[in-house]
C-alpha cells in the first residue's frame, strides 16, 4: 500500500510541474520573441539613441514577461484542486521581479552581440 501512495505523490508532483511549465511557456513565448526582435534591431541600428531604446525595450519586455509568466504559472498551480503546499509557498515571481533584469540583460546582450559584431567585421573589411 505504501508504494501506491509513493506513486500517487510522484504523479501528483509531475502533474503540478507540467501545469506550471505549460502556462509559463505559453505566457513567456511572446515576450521572448519581442525581446529577440528588439535586441536584433538594436544591433542593426546605426544611431546610438535607437540602440539604447531598442536594447532597454528588449530587456524590459523580457523582464515583464518573466514576472508575468512566473506569477500566472503559480496562480494556475494554486487553482488546481490537488494543489500541494508548495504551490502556496512560492517566491519565484518576487525573485523574477527583483532580479529578472539580470537574465534579461544577458539574453539581450547575446542577441545584440550576435548582430553587432558581424556588422563591425564587415565594416572593417570595407564590405558594408
Amino acid at each position: 500500500m505504501k508504494t501506491n501512495s509513493l506513486q500517487y505523490d510522484f504523479l501528483k508532483r509531475v502533474r503540478v510541474s507540467v501545469i506550471y511549465r505549460d502556462v509559463f511557456l505559453l505566457v513567456f513565448i511572446i515576450p521572448c520573441i519581442l525581446s529577440i526582435l528588439l535586441a536584433y534591431l538594436s544591433g542593426k541600428s546605426e544611431r546610438i539613441l535607437n540602440r539604447i531604446l531598442c536594447f532597454s525595450g528588449g530587456v524590459s519586455v523580457f523582464w515583464i514577461g518573466l514576472v508575468l509568466a512566473s506569477d500566472l504559472g503559480f496562480r494556475m498551480l494554486q487553482s488546481d484542486p490537488d494543489a500541494t503546499n508548495a504551490a502556496f509557498n512560492h517566491t519565484a515571481p518576487v525573485g523574477a521581479l527583483l532580479f529578472g533584469w539580470l537574465p534579461a540583460s544577458i539574453f539581450c546582450s547575446i542577441i545584440y552581440l550576435m548582430t553587432w559584431i558581424p556588422k563591425q567585421i564587415r565594416k572593417s573589411k570595407g564590405l558594408a
